[in-house]
């Protein structure tokens, strides 16, 4: 991944609109790169350029790089299910504080959970209220899990229903966690990336 970042970095934009290896200029800084599981060949990635983030194909054969869709400058972290749709979190203060679908075949993004407004609740669709969103994590292709920075939580979000619930565990149980903002599943453990700890 750290190879495949370098050297998207290195790609231009050409006269024609696409973004090629090598000619131009600087196309923008990438932040996510991700495995094409629709595209053989490809590389699917974002890119950070002036106040959007753009989603792009890198074409590993000839090296050209074709933007396909704008996301918001607020989108935190993204994963790709097995079906090539993109699940993403958008946190920035009031204005953005929900989980986000891009629908790859249709090219849409549909809100699943939480709103513009923040606060804690757990519930179905946009009734749910989160707090800064902000790591996902894929554990099934029906559940997510969301490191919800502002409420101190690590939320789960049905994809079969878009119901939000809280992740609880240990004896007694643990709810709370220290500002967390990533998360990585193991075969065995979720391990939670918190901040000043």
């Amino acid at each position: 991944t750290a190879n495949t970042t370098q050297y998207i970095g290195q790609c231009r934009k050409s006269h024609s609109g696409q973004v090629q290896f090598g000619v131009g200029s600087p196309i923008g800084y990438p932040k996510y790169v991700i495995r094409d599981n629709q595209m053989p060949h490809h590389i699917l990635f974002a890119y950070q350029y002036s106040s959007s983030l753009y989603l792009a194909h890198f074409n590993m054969k000839n090296k050209i790089v074709s933007p396909f869709y704008s996301l918001s400058q607020y989108t935190k972290d993204l994963i790709q299910m097995d079906n090539g749709d993109l699940i993403f979190t958008q946190a920035y203060s009031s204005s953005y504080n929900n989980v986000n679908l891009f629908n790859y075949k249709f090219k849409r993004t549909d809100t699943l959970a939480g709103s513009s407004s923040y606060g804690y609740a757990d519930g179905n669709a946009t009734a749910a209220r989160y707090r800064s969103p902000m790591g996902l994590v894929k554990a099934t292709e029906e559940i997510v899990m969301i490191a919800d920075q502002g409420n101190n939580r690590v939320r789960i979000l049905n994809l079969t229903n878009n119901f939000t619930t809280t992740f609880c565990t240990g004896m007694p149980k643990v709810c709370s966690f220290h500002s967390p903002t990533s998360l990585l599943l193991t075969n065995d453990a979720l391990l939670i990336g918190e901040n000043n700890r």
